[in-house]
């Protein structure tokens, strides 16, 4: 897949620790967003490939009379204003950024298979899906 990892130089580590209720450290990362053109539409690119690849977009949408744009935000993305979306879209941009950390910062595998097969688009995915995939 065909990721981006720019935006995630304006993560940065705040030297900052809170405790866990079991007592162990957590580091504060902080997102410090500049206006950089380029990066966001590398990451809007990035995200928006979470719930339909590029290359696929077409097709999925084929029979709809939708734009791109229109069928990623009818169909795939969760709702901008109708709850649960708003708070659907917020968990989903979450895990995607952690998961981007967890990748490219902190070299771990991290599965990304998630979103693109959303039977609901204004509810969570259950799991990491990674048993579908065996």
């Amino acid at each position: 897949m065909p990721w981006s990892s720019k935006h995630l130089r304006w993560l940065s580590d705040t030297g900052k620790q809170l405790n866990s209720a079991s007592g162990l450290p957590i580091d504060i990362w902080e997102l410090k967003v500049e206006k950089d053109n380029a990066v966001f539409s590398a990451w809007a690119s990035h995200f928006r490939n979470h719930y339909c690849l590029d290359c696929e977009i077409d097709e999925l949408r084929s029979g709809t009379g939708l734009c791109r744009s229109d069928y990623l935000c009818e169909y795939a993305f969760p709702d901008k204003s109708q709850p649960p979306g708003p708070s659907i879209r917020a968990g989903d941009f979450a895990e995607i950024l952690v998961a981007d950390f967890l990748e490219f910062v902190m070299s771990c595998w991290v599965p990304r298979f998630r979103y693109d097969e959303k039977t609901v688009r204004n509810e969570s995915t259950k799991g990491a899906g990674a048993a579908d995939e065996a």
